[in-house]
């Protein structure tokens, strides 16, 4: 028998969510300035000399699938170098209000407690700075009170060293009531406004869960609008046949072909978690061959027993014709890409785990999903499932079929490269074009799409693929590096 005829590839309509990171943020702004960074400007129509204002990139429109009236819909249509494409912003920042500063003290206490080799290399200066400037204020404290004009004698007892001490009492005590309330303040509003929303999303503690399972939630539940709105198109038949109850002139076809997710800073982790669950609720009821499954576990064998980055080019073009298979049903796995920009999940072994072993062994046992998927056992990452009686993905396998793109600048240390999740992550890390955005350390955490830095702008919109099809799918891209000091 011939070959089962491959579907045709033809996306209609794709949507981007953008996931914001931390700090105050206002509904929309982050998805205005994306959009209007990243979306390709529109041709001009007809007569390319004619005086014609440009036309619009995009149109704001009502979001009817989030929970929120404060966000819009921003539509760019087809033309050239996109399909059609809703862009969404799932924001959460209100989700994540009263913040205390012991919450972050709580933190940093585990954090920085924690051995020296615990620490990711890449920030391991931010601990050693820390730790040296401690030491330096306890040293120059006791260098002070060991002042000649204090007349100590540091072979005296301690009540000799009281004694001296005990005058100064008062006039740092006096000093303290102006001072410390400032410094607090001062110091209270850059923690919680900059480290709050991160420490309590990360933090599993009592008082988090319900922020934690308040995000995830919402978040899910756009992801599952997205993939199951649908569409009304004319039902194919033959010239000259009539409507029958058996071949109705209508058929409803999913709205969104594709769905891309992109998250910068916490909200890179927060799109992951949305992966991660929404995933076990799909797995098993994905239409996919027994020989498609075996083709993406021998890629990703392969791609394990030599991380190459032929090897890796290879499997992320298995990841897109597993996708791309399967788009089209209804109850399909729509995300086909998910790109991560200034990403703490770059140190993970801290964020999510209390040392590198423990991150590993959370992986090992698929509670973590890595790119390619851990193996259930030997290099297989599927099993039989009784609930559909076929061979199925396991629940921690979304990245059989959704590629992973992390970018991230040199001097930006909240993200760096993404390897404690496995081979199969495309990752760039490279040199704000911006001097100030390369030289300061954190400052280029913001600039990812920023107007000064043309290059990642490109190449992230490259990396969207807005425009998409099986030829231009396989042209993954190479890994980008910069010198790291």
């Amino acid at each position: 028998m011939p070959d089962k005829k491959e579907p045709e590839f033809d996306v209609q309509r794709q949507a981007i969510i953008v996931i914001h990171g931390i700090g105050e943020q206002r509904p929309m702004d982050t998805l205005r300035d994306f959009v209007q960074s990243i979306a390709p400007p529109v041709p001009l129509a007809g007569n390319a000399d004619a005086h014609e204002p440009p036309k619009r990139k995009f149109f704001n429109k009502p979001d009817a699938l989030s929970e929120t009236f404060e966000l819009r819909r921003l539509t760019a249509s087809e033309h050239a170098r996109t399909f059609k494409t809703d862009y969404f912003e799932y924001y959460w920042a209100y989700k994540m209000s009263g913040t205390k500063l012991s919450d972050i003290g709580w933190w940093m206490k585990e954090i920085l407690w924690r051995p020296r080799r615990n620490i990711p290399p890449r920030i391991r200066w931010i601990y050693s700075f820390f730790w040296s400037g401690m030491v330096l204020a306890l040293l120059a404290t006791l260098t002070y009170f060991a002042d000649k004009t204090l007349e100590l004698n540091w072979k005296n007892n301690l009540y000799t060293w009281l004694a001296s001490v005990s005058p100064l009492l008062p006039k740092l005590l006096t000093i303290s009531k102006v001072l410390l309330p400032l410094v607090w303040a001062v110091i209270s509003f850059f923690l919680i406004y900059f480290l709050g929303d991160a420490v309590r999303y990360m933090t599993p503690r009592t008082g988090n869960i319900e922020q934690r399972q308040d995000i995830r939630q919402t978040g899910i539940e756009l992801l599952t609008r997205l993939h199951e709105a649908k569409i009304e198109v004319p039902a194919p038949r033959k010239t000259g046949d009539s409507p029958t109850p058996d071949k109705p002139a209508k058929r409803f076809v999913n709205k969104y072909d594709r769905i891309i997710l992109v998250g910068h800073s916490l909200g890179s982790v927060i799109a992951y978690d949305l992966i991660k669950f929404l995933w076990t609720r799909q797995n098993e009821l994905l239409k996919l061959t027994k020989t498609q499954l075996e083709a993406i576990e021998d890629a990703a064998d392969k791609l394990n027993t030599d991380p190459t980055e032929t090897n890796r080019n290879a499997y992320r073009e298995k990841q897109f014709e597993l996708w791309a298979s399967q788009y089209q049903s209804l109850g399909s796995w729509r995300i086909s890409d998910f790109i991560t920009l200034g990403s703490p999940l770059a140190h993970a072994e801290l964020l999510l785990a209390s040392s590198p072993a423990d991150l590993q062994q959370k992986q090992e046992e698929r509670e973590y999903p890595t790119c390619p998927p851990t193996p259930e056992t030997g290099k297989k990452f599927t099993f039989f499932s009784y609930q559909t009686r076929k061979t199925a993905l396991h629940h921690a396998a979304p990245f059989a079929l959704t590629r992973w793109t992390n970018i991230t600048f040199a001097k930006d240390f909240v993200g760096g490269n993404i390897d404690a999740f496995g081979h199969g992550v495309e990752n760039h890390y490279i040199a704000a074009e911006a001097k100030a955005l390369n030289k300061i350390p954190f400052l280029s955490h913001v600039a990812y799409w920023n107007s000064t830095e043309p290059k990642t702008i490109d190449l992230i919109r490259s990396k969207l693929q807005l425009r998409i099809n099986k030829k231009s799918a396989t042209n993954v891209g190479t890994n980008t590096q910069v010198d790291k000091d």
